[in-house]
């Protein structure tokens, strides 16, 4: 009865275009063929921050002028997918094409970055770009899958952590994951929130360990990461 109530009430009140799709679409299932859904639909379009978003794309389906940071291509696909479009939108369709065909380098900043931050298992450019894919439904890419087993060995080592002095360290006066240690970041925990391939069973028990041990270290201090002499915030 009360999940008849709340969804009555998403959809009859003055509720906006998106969250009434997505009620439609997530919740009832609801064809996206329908003339209800196609009018909802118009109406995400026409929503004056998605028409700037896609008014704005560039020729080589990029939108914004950096991945990751302001401006950005990042945010712009999450803010699109979260109205409610989806991969068969043309303005995510072109965004995703130029992810896949421009991954090798990201040649619009965090490259450096974000590549040290993937190689040495706290999430990076290749873990946002994965959770992206996955938020929209696109899981079953090879690169996808790849980055959902990093995120998961990265939640094991937390389970299995001892305690924080075990893999962290002080340089020049503050505190630094040892070269060893892994650590799970919020594009880890994005990733698998919307990737339905990592809920196995086994999958489940290690997010829950390493959540549960997340509690019993706390409060965690701040640590960075170290890349020779540069120290980097994970995020």
């Amino acid at each position: 009865m009360l999940r008849e109530i709340m969804i009555s009430f998403l959809l009859e009140g003055d509720g906006c275009s998106s969250i009434k799709y997505r009620v439609q679409k997530e919740i009832l299932e609801e064809s996206q063929d329908t003339l209800n859904m196609r009018v909802l639909h118009s109406g995400i379009l026409d929503d004056i921050r998605v028409k700037k978003i896609i008014e704005n794309q560039k020729q080589d389906g990029w939108l914004g002028e950096s991945f990751h940071g302001e401006d950005i291509m990042e945010a712009s696909i999450r803010f699109l997918l979260e109205r409610g479009l989806g991969s068969d939108d043309a303005v995510i369709l072109r965004a995703f094409e130029a992810l896949e065909r421009d991954s090798s380098d990201f040649s619009r900043e965090f490259k450096k970055v974000g590549s040290v931050l993937d190689s040495r298992g706290f999430g990076g450019s290749e873990s946002i770009r994965a959770a992206l894919f996955a938020q929209a439904g696109l899981e079953e890419k090879d690169f996808v899958r790849y980055e959902v087993e990093k995120a998961l060995e990265a939640f094991d080592f937390v389970r299995s952590a001892g305690s924080l002095s075990e893999i962290t360290e002080s340089f020049n006066g503050r505190l630094v994951f040892k070269e060893d240690a892994i650590w799970p970041s919020i594009y880890h925990l994005r990733l698998l929130a919307f990737a339905r391939g990592s809920r196995s069973e086994e999958g489940r028990k290690t997010v829950a360990g390493a959540v549960k041990r997340l509690a019993e270290l706390s409060p965690i201090k701040h640590a960075l990461l170290r890349h020779k002499s540069q120290l980097i915030a994970p995020a």
